[in-house]
């Protein structure tokens, strides 16, 4: 059976959902939260404990996880773990979004200023 490591913080509401999109797929799902899980030592593969706000400590832990418990991808549920995301995709070498567009997608001016370099129509934009 195929394994995804679906990554989302302990505020997100979108948990069940996904968990629940995960179960009509027959996909099995590695929770990678924030903190750990209280039956955490009852299902070792089925959760990770990563500090968001450190990512390349947190796509390091991923990719020694992943030794372990080989999966197939790696998501998340929310904004917050985009980027994490795409960093340990791509060195799990996995397929991915680029770290960088993942990085703009996550900041309008950011993503503005990209696609007008790129020459992309797009509507006029200023920082203030």
């Amino acid at each position: 059976m195929d394994r995804i490591l679906l990554l989302m913080t302990t505020t997100t509401y979108r948990a069940g959902a996904f968990l629940e999109a995960a179960r009509r797929l027959s996909v099995l799902a590695v929770v990678g939260s924030d903190r750990p899980q209280v039956l955490e030592a009852a299902n070792p593969a089925g959760h990770l404990t990563i500090d968001f706000g450190a990512p390349e400590e947190a796509a390091q832990a991923i990719v020694a996880f992943a030794r372990r418990v080989p999966m197939r991808a790696v998501t998340a549920a929310d904004d917050d773990g985009v980027v994490l995301a795409s960093r340990a995709a791509a060195a799990l070498g996995l397929p991915h979004n680029p770290v960088g567009a993942v990085a703009a997608a996550r900041n309008k001016l950011q993503m503005r200023e990209v696609l007008a370099k790129a020459g992309l129509p797009s509507p006029r934009f200023a920082a203030f």
